[in-house]
């Protein structure tokens, strides 16, 4: 089995998750980091690609032009779980290898040698599937941007069913993820926005101009550890403890998990630049003078 991980790397961002992964090649599962950087999680990878900032759809292309030409697609699982690979296949056309390596500095050799990994690698639940696909994974979202909808055809029938109405009734797909950041606080966009420990200012396609379109809300909350660059943007910041700081009673919503203490106290009173951030007390910033009395 081959697994393939991209930034932002899990041994940073979810380090119990790394003995799942060191688990994996203790039994003989290929992993396959693809990061600019030398990180924790791709000095433990058997294949590490570090292709330049910003090329990474060049890239998946010219995977997908490798297990295309290799055969190591399913023609089966293409036509049955997607549609629109044809005009697919016609743009990965024009991303052959050497092009490929100009574009994105991963010599040919990893190139390939990545493809057949993935390519060839049984899967978990499937084994006899033996053939499988390299990039055609990363690329069921472009197949799906030529249906109506959500899904494949099967799926949306599936969910008709399950539902019990007409699958022609399910609705369209909606804006993307930044299509809806760049319309907030326009006529027909969000007005007002609660984020949960998400750093939208800076992890944000085009920062700057989001960072714009969150001054024009009506209201910006924010619920986080920290007081991140969105946070100091909003309205009202909700300080929140950590994990490590909470205090779960037994069951926590799973049968078997018991309680736990936390494992430290939460810092009563914090210091930051916009003044005290209490775990009790939400931190209100300059445009805080926009809200409604009753929320000042």
């Amino acid at each position: 089995m081959s697994f393939c991980s991209s930034a932002p790397t899990p041994a940073d961002t979810m380090p119990p998750a790394m003995q799942w992964f060191a688990e994996g090649r203790s039994r003989s599962a290929t992993h396959i980091v693809i990061d600019p950087r030398r990180s924790p999680t791709a000095r433990g990878a058997e294949l590490h690609l570090q292709p330049v900032p910003g090329t990474d759809l060049a890239l998946a292309n010219g995977l997908l032009y490798l297990a295309i030409r290799h055969e190591l697609i399913d023609p089966t699982y293409i036509a049955d779980r997607t549609c629109g690979f044809e005009e697919v296949r016609r743009v990965v056309r024009s991303y052959w290898p050497d092009r490929v390596e100009r574009i994105t500095g991963v010599p040919v050799a990893q190139l390939d040698e990545a493809a057949r990994l993935l390519g060839e690698a049984p899967t978990g639940h499937d084994a006899h599937r033996t053939r499988r696909r390299a990039a055609q994974q990363r690329h069921r979202h472009h197949a799906r941007l030529h249906q109506p909808g959500i899904g494949s055809r099967s799926a949306r029938a599936h969910v008709a069913a399950v539902w019990g109405v007409d699958p022609d009734s399910l609705p369209g797909p909606g804006p993307s993820a930044y299509e809806m950041l760049d319309r907030l606080g326009t006529d027909g966009g969000v007005r007002t926005l609660l984020v949960f420990a998400s750093n939208v200012a800076v992890s944000a396609l085009h920062a700057t101009h989001i960072t714009q379109r969150l001054d024009g809300l009506d209201l910006l909350a924010v619920s986080d550890f920290v007081l991140s660059e969105t946070a100091a943007l909003a309205d009202v910041v909700l300080p929140r403890t950590q994990w490590a700081e909470e205090a779960v009673g037994g069951g926590g919503g799973h049968a078997d998990e018991p309680g736990r203490s936390g494992a430290v106290a939460p810092q009563g009173t914090g210091s930051t630049a916009r003044g005290p951030l209490r775990s009790a007390d939400p931190l209100r910033s300059g445009r805080a003078a926009r809200l409604p009395n009753h929320l000042r």
